[in-house]
């Protein structure tokens, strides 16, 4: 997914986003659930802002990010695992916004890695 948004006379490529799923929860699977209702699909997905400052600074690469997520498909908690540190509040701040399907089971919390992937157009 590509986004392209006009700064004055230069584009830029706004974040790639990858999402990497692990699932710690789901690491043994029981033979009564259906292998759908193990998956996680993300059903909104925002994309973060490039801020002005890591265009300046030239501030690019892979942000990872852990998520804690709900019965309900809202994330509930983001922790930042590597990346470049201008571009950590904006992917924090998207990651809370995402939104995954639901699950059945109301008392366990799944988790996935996302990783955000920022550069910039040559000649920036």
């Amino acid at each position: 997914m590509k986004l392209v948004h006009q700064s004055g006379m230069k584009k830029l490529l706004l974040p790639i986003i990858f999402v990497l799923f692990h699932f710690p929860c789901f690491a043994q699977k029981s033979s009564h659930k259906s292998e759908t209702e193990n998956k996680l699909i993300a059903v909104a997905a925002p994309q973060p802002a490039y801020p002005a400052k890591a265009i300046v600074g030239k501030a690019k690469g892979d942000v990872l990010v852990d998520v804690k997520i709900d019965s309900t498909g809202k994330v509930v908690e983001t922790t930042f695992v590597n990346g470049n540190e201008l571009l950590k509040k904006p992917v924090l701040d998207s990651a809370l916004k995402w939104k995954f399907n639901a699950t059945k089971n109301e008392n366990k919390y799944r988790f996935a890695r996302l990783k955000f992937t920022f550069y910039l157009n040559k000649g920036l």
